[in-house]
């Protein structure tokens, strides 16, 4: 069974992966809107 130390860090390692895949749509929205096209990454979030 999961300890509760093992079930924390898991999260911790989720929640981190979480803020890189959002920080990594951030910057794509912004190569999107400097080349000035309609991205679609964008129009969804927005």
């Amino acid at each position: 069974h999961l300890t509760e130390h093992h079930i924390a860090r898991q999260r911790v390692e989720l929640r981190g992966c979480l803020q890189l895949r959002r920080s990594r749509l951030k910057a794509k929205n912004q190569e999107g809107k400097l080349l000035g096209t309609a991205h679609p990454v964008a129009a969804i979030l927005e």
